[in-house]
């Protein structure tokens, strides 16, 4: 019984020992986090704290220093102008027209005026170019502006003398010019008439002399595009051709349907007395007619007036006198 007792008690404090008081754990202490300070703008109120713990409000006022006043700028007054107009003038060295001229003024042009003529007041004074150049300028060309009060020139030139304007002189008529002499002997004395001949173009006339009869032997050229062909008058004479009588028919014959064939229409004829080629001997005139491809070594210039004419269509012409003068 004692016994059991015993342990009773021993377990008693064994169970004691085991539930007694633990001792208390301790942490380790954390970091101390820092708050990044803020920025407070400061009021133009701001609160003072007191010694005694209270805010107390506090006015700062601030004081503006009293505005100055700035006198008023007084305006420099315009000086009396004048703008050209729409028409190119005359600058003069006095007020009229019988001074010289000095210069010339341009439309849109502006000048200070300096002065006015006494009376009508019809001329400005002006500084023309220059501060000491002076000039004038008639007002009804002339813009003003601020003239109102423009006073009479101080300087101004005495006028010009009148030369008196000789009375005009009569001019001679010249005399009449002369005709030029006539260039050529032979001229044309008729220009002929001309018809439509669809199977062949044809030239003819004659060479009269100053006598009025008909010269043989005498040489007449066509041209047209260039020198075509030369024939005397009165050739050839065993064919019975008339006395003094030439004859062109530079185009050709007619066609197979009884018409020209030539193509050149429109072409402009020119038809002309020439000296005789050296080809035309004396005792070989009557039976040459001269057609070449070139007349190089031939003289043919002119010693007759000439007959124009441009052709649209095959025509004949006759009576084509060339005559001596």
């Amino acid at each position: 019984m004692r016994w059991t007792h015993f342990l009773t008690i021993v377990i008693a404090v064994l169970l004691l020992a085991a539930c007694g008081p633990r001792r208390a754990q301790v942490e380790p202490p954390r970091p101390t986090i820092t708050p990044v300070p803020t920025f407070t703008l400061t009021p133009a109120v701001a609160g003072v704290e007191a010694s005694g713990g209270q805010n107390v409000q506090q006015t700062q006022t601030q004081v503006q220093p009293a505005a100055t006043a700035v006198p008023a700028a007084t305006p420099t007054p315009e000086p009396p102008m004048v703008t050209i107009g729409t028409t190119q003038m005359n600058v003069r060295a006095g007020p009229s027209l019988l001074y010289l001229i000095i210069g010339q003024a341009y439309p849109g042009e502006e000048f200070e005026v300096t002065g006015r003529n006494p009376g009508l007041g019809d001329w400005w004074e002006i500084k023309y170019r220059s501060e000491e150049v002076r000039g004038w300028v008639y007002s009804q060309l002339v813009v003003p502006r601020n003239t109102q009060n423009v006073a009479i020139a101080a300087v101004i030139p005495a006028e010009p003398t009148r030369t008196p304007t000789p009375p005009p002189t009569a001019t001679p008529i010249p005399a009449p010019t002369q005709p030029p002499a006539p260039q050529y002997k032979w001229f044309i004395g008729n220009r002929g008439d001309c018809h439509r001949n669809e199977a062949a173009t044809i030239f003819k006339g004659v060479v009269v002399d100053r006598a009025g009869g008909k010269r043989n032997d005498m040489c007449v050229h066509v041209y047209f595009f260039q020198p075509r062909q030369t024939v005397c008058t009165g050739c050839p004479t065993d064919e019975g051709k008339p006395h003094g009588v030439w004859e062109f028919t530079p185009f050709g014959g007619p066609g197979a349907d009884g018409k020209l064939q030539f193509k050149g229409f429109p072409v402009t004829v020119e038809i002309y007395m020439v000296n005789c080629p050296a080809e035309l001997q004396v005792g070989q005139r009557g039976g040459k007619v001269f057609s070449k491809s070139n007349f190089a070594g031939d003289d043919l210039t002119p010693i007759s007036e000439k007959w124009v004419r441009t052709l649209t269509e095959s025509m004949q012409c006759n009576n084509i006198d060339f005559q001596e003068r």
